[in-house]
C-alpha cells in the first residue's frame, strides 16, 4: 500500500469516528444553546477554554515526545518497553496532580471576584485537567499503534455519554454550567477507567522500569512542543478572557456560538488527518528517507488545500443558515463572525504539514518562538479591535494571527527542510472557491433549510465543475475518485 493510500485509508477510519462525534455535537449544541442562557453559554466555553490551557501544561509535551521516541523504544527488548510505558505514565500523573492542585489553590484562595456561576463551574471542571491529560496518553497509543477502532469506540462513547448525562441534568437538576460540568467529569472518569485496562496490558507498567534518563530526554523535546501548544490554544482562544473583560458574558455567548459552529466544520475536516499524519510521516522517514517524506507532504497538503478551499466556500455561503438552523435565531446577528474564524481555522491547521520539518529537524524552540510571537500578536490585537467593534474584532485578530503565523513556519520550516510545495496551485483553488462562495450568496430564499441546501449545491457545482475543467490534478483527483466508487460498487454487488 502506497503511503498516500495509508494515510487516507487511516484518515478515513478516523473521521468515521469524528463523524460520530461531530453528529452528536450538532445533537447537542442545538440542545445546549437552548437549554442555558447566551450568558451561560459564554460561561461554558470560557470554562472549558481555561481547562484546556491547563491541560496543555499538566501534558508537559510528553504526547508530542511519545509520537517522536516510540518506535525506537517499543522498537526494543523488553526491559525497554517497560520503560517507556512507566516513564510515560508516571510523569504524567504526577504533573497533572500538581497543576491541579495549582489550579485549585488559586481558584480558592486568590480574590478573583468573578460571577459564582463562573466560580462554580471552574471548580467542579477543575477534575478534567488530571483525566484529560491521562487520556491524551493513552489516545497517543493508540493512534501510534493504529487502534483506530478502539480509538473511535472510547471518543464517539465519550461524547455521548457527555451528551446524555449532561441534558438529563440539565433538564432534570437545574439549568447551569455547573451541571453541564458535573455531566462531562463523571462521563469522562469512567472512559479513563476503561482505558486502563489498555495501559496496564502486558505487564509493562512498573514503577522501577521509571527511567530518569529517558524522562530527561521527554522533558527536553516535549517542554518546548508544550509551550508551542500552550501559545497555539491561546492563539486559537485566548480572546474569550478579553471578550469577557470588555464586552462581557453576552457578547462571548454570541462569540462562542459562531465559533463553535466553525470549530466543528474544521475539526471534521482536520481532525481526522491530524491523528493519521504525523504517525505515518514517522513511518515514512524511518523506512524510505526524507526525500519521499518531503514529496509525501507536499502531495497530502496540495490536496488538503484543494479540500478545504471547497469547505471555506460552502460555509461563506451558508453560515447565516447554519447558525440559525443549528442554535436558534437568538445567535443569528452572530452568523457573519463564523467565515472570518473558519478561514482563521483552516489557515491554522496548515501548520499540521508545515510543521513536520521542524519537527524532524528537532527544532521544537522555532515552533515555540513562532506560535509565542503570534500568539502575542493575538493579544494585542484583541485588546485594540474589542474596544472599538466588539467581538467581530476577535475574529479580525485571530484571523490575522493566524496568517502570519502560518507564513512565518513556512519560511522557517522550507529553510530548515525543503519540500517541493505548489502556492501557484493553492492560490487558483482559493480564487475558484472565492468565485463559487460568491454565486452562492447571489441566492435569497426565506426558508434557512431550503437556502443553505440550494447555496451549498451552487457552491459544490461550480468549485468542482471549473477546478475539472481547469486543472489537471483535480481532473485526476476526480477520475481517481470515481475509479473507487465504481469498483466499491461493483464488491458490494
Amino acid at each position: 500500500m502506497s503511503d498516500f493510500r495509508k494515510l487516507v485509508k487511516h484518515s478515513s477510519h478516523y473521521f468515521g469516528g469524528k463523524l460520530g462525534v461531530m453528529l452528536l455535537g450538532f445533537v447537542s449544541f442545538p440542545l445546549f444553546t437552548r437549554l442555558l442562557s447566551v450568558e451561560e453559554y459564554g460561561f461554558m466555553a470560557l470554562i472549558t477554554q481555561v481547562v484546556l490551557l491547563c491541560t496543555t501544561v499538566a501534558k508537559l509535551g510528553f504526547q508530542h515526545s511519545m509520537q517522536r521516541f516510540h518506535r525506537e523504544k517499543v522498537g526494543g527488548d523488553e526491559q525497554e518497553r517497560q520503560s517507556y510505558y512507566s516513564t510515560t505514565l508516571f510523569a504524567t500523573v504526577f504533573v497533572a496532580v500538581g497543576v491541579v492542585c495549582v489550579f485549585l489553590a488559586a481558584i480558592l484562595l486568590l480574590p478573583l471576584h468573578i460571577d459564582p456561576r463562573l466560580h462554580a463551574g471552574l471548580l467542579v471542571a477543575s477534575g478534567l485537567i488530571f483525566i484529560r491529560a491521562l487520556r491524551s496518553m493513552v489516545n497517543n497509543l493508540l493512534q501510534i499503534e493504529s487502534k483506530t477502532v478502539a480509538f473511535n469506540v472510547i471518543e464517539i462513547a465519550s461524547k455521548a455519554g457527555t451528551v446524555i448525562g449532561a441534558v438529563w441534568l440539565l433538564f432534570r437538576w437545574e439549568h447551569s454550567v455547573r451541571a453541564f460540568f458535573i455531566a462531562t467529569t463523571a462521563v469522562e472518569t469512567i472512559a479513563l477507567g476503561t482505558m486502563f485496562y489498555y495501559l496496564l496490558r502486558g505487564s509493562l507498567i512498573r514503577v522501577r522500569a521509571v527511567s530518569g534518563k529517558f524522562l530527561v530526554t521527554m522533558i527536553t523535546f516535549g517542554v518546548p512542543m508544550m509551550w508551542s501548544e500552550l501559545a497555539q490554544v491561546l492563539l486559537d482562544s485566548g480572546d474569550r478572557v478579553l471578550i469577557q473583560y470588555f464586552v462581557g458574558a453576552t457578547a462571548l455567548g454570541y462569540y462562542a456560538a459562531a465559533y463553535g459552529v466553525a470549530y466543528y466544520l474544521n475539526d471534521l475536516l482536520i481532525g481526522s488527518l491530524n491523528l493519521a499524519f504525523v504517525p505515518i510521516c514517522m513511518e515514512i522517514l524511518e523506512a524510505d528517507g526524507e526525500e519521499s517524506l518531503k514529496r509525501f507532504i507536499a502531495r497530502s497538503l496540495k490536496n488538503y488545500i484543494l479540500v478545504s478551499c471547497g469547505i471555506v466556500a460552502i460555509t461563506v455561503a451558508t453560515s447565516r443558515d447554519m447558525l440559525v438552523i443549528l442554535a436558534s435565531r437568538k445567535y443569528e446577528h452572530a452568523h457573519a463572525i463564523i467565515p472570518v474564524v473558519v478561514i482563521g481555522m483552516i489557515l491554522a491547521s496548515f501548520h499540521l504539514f508545515f510543521r513536520i520539518g521542524l519537527f524532524v529537524r528537532k527544532k521544537t524552540v522555532s515552533l515555540a518562538s513562532l506560535t509565542t510571537a503570534s500568539m502575542v500578536l493575538n493579544l494585542l490585537l484583541n485588546v485594540v479591535l474589542l474596544p472599538w467593534i466588539g467581538v467581530m474584532g476577535a475574529a479580525i485578530a485571530t484571523l490575522l494571527s493566524f496568517a502570519i503565523w502560518i507564513a512565518a513556519t513556512a519560511w522557517v520550516s522550507i529553510k530548515a527542510f525543503p519540500v517541493p510545495f505548489e502556492f501557484a496551485a493553492y492560490a487558483r483553488y482559493a480564487f475558484v472557491a472565492g468565485l463559487a462562495a460568491a454565486a452562492g450568496l447571489l441566492v435569497h430564499i426565506s426558508h434557512h433549510w431550503v437556502e443553505a441546501a440550494v447555496r451549498g449545491c451552487i457552491v459544490v457545482c461550480l468549485y468542482l465543475g471549473v477546478l475539472y475543467l481547469s486543472d489537471a490534478h483535480s481532473r485526476s483527483i476526480f477520475g481517481r475518485s470515481v475509479h473507487e466508487v465504481k469498483r466499491f460498487a461493483a464488491t458490494v454487488g
